[in-house]
């Protein structure tokens, strides 16, 4: 998934993102057209044409090798395209969980903990500290008494 980071951070805040898949139906390799659309309408102007060309049986296929990072619903099917030996695949996608968290774990690898306040702590006197610190020590001492009525080794 490190390869794909660049192209994770383009969906990182899309409201509306589509893929769209180009299937040759009668080929080898047969996905040969990947685009990406960030717009409400999945038909418009691809923003980003990845022309990748792989050799995959299925879309759930082709979606858990090259998007694992994706969740998708199927929006549409166009069989209708080059007389048939084309199928138009389009998809609304949106960045997955394990998508997610992979984008916070880089964040946190480049930009390390982000700053946070000092929690507000209870303020004790010093004579009240100190009677907390003997109360945890009489507890400790007492969790470490043998039981009455035990006989010693």
């Amino acid at each position: 998934m490190a390869l794909d980071i660049d192209t994770m951070r383009l969906f990182e805040d899309e409201v509306y993102a589509w893929l769209r898949l180009e299937e040759w139906v009668n080929k080898t390799l047969n996905f040969r057209g990947t685009e990406i659309v960030f717009n409400e309408d999945p038909e418009a102007e691809a923003d980003v044409d990845l022309g990748w060309a792989a050799s995959v049986t299925g879309v759930p296929r082709f979606m858990a090798l090259f998007f694992p990072w994706l969740d998708y619903d199927a929006c549409a099917v166009d069989d209708d395209l080059g007389s048939g030996e084309i199928t138009m695949h389009t998809l609304e996608v949106r960045l997955s969980d394990v998508g997610r968290a992979f984008l916070m774990l880089e964040d946190y690898y480049r930009d390390g903990l982000p700053e946070r306040p000092d929690p507000e702590a209870e303020i004790f006197a010093d004579a009240e500290y100190e009677d907390y610190l003997n109360g945890l020590e009489d507890e400790n001492d007492a969790s470490l008494a043998p039981e009455s009525g035990a006989s010693s080794p």
